[in-house]
């Protein structure tokens, strides 16, 4: 019986050296997915402030203003540093590189493949040297 291989198989899968470089990869990735979020009830809970001109909702406003920038920053400190294995260009901070011809696109974003690809396959494809990363083992343990 002919086995079928997976990407997951491939010999071609680049691995990042360490399981630290990893793990930063994936909590960026989820904070990259999670943004949006405190910024969508922020707006929302800044019109329902100032429509109801409650002071109290307000305030929570300013809070998930400071959640906000927090979960940016963290995403600075974590995510800006990590490069691909192969072609060294940073991953989650935008490059001026050329896109590769193949590169997903999700929502207009070469990013967010990379996080979805991260968190839920195991494995992402470069968007600008077009090659798969491995995100399950490192070359070394």
């Amino acid at each position: 019986m002919r086995k079928v291989e997976t990407v997951l198989d491939s010999p071609r899968l680049h691995r990042f050296a360490t399981k630290s470089i990893i793990r930063r990869l994936r909590i960026s990735s989820a904070l990259l997915i999670l943004q949006p979020l405190p910024a969508l009830a922020l707006v929302v809970v800044l019109i329902w402030g100032l429509l109801e001109h409650d002071t109290e909702v307000l305030k929570l406003s300013l809070k998930l203003l400071v959640v906000n920038v927090a979960v940016f920053l963290l995403l600075v400190m974590v995510g800006f540093s990590i490069r691909c294995p192969l072609c060294r260009s940073t991953l989650i901070r935008k490059e001026s590189c050329s896109i590769h011809p193949k590169a997903d696109r999700s929502l207009g974003s070469i990013r967010l493949p990379i996080a979805t690809g991260t968190l839920l396959r195991g494995h992402f494809r470069c968007p600008y040297c077009g090659e798969h990363c491995d995100t399950c083992k490192p070359r070394r343990s």
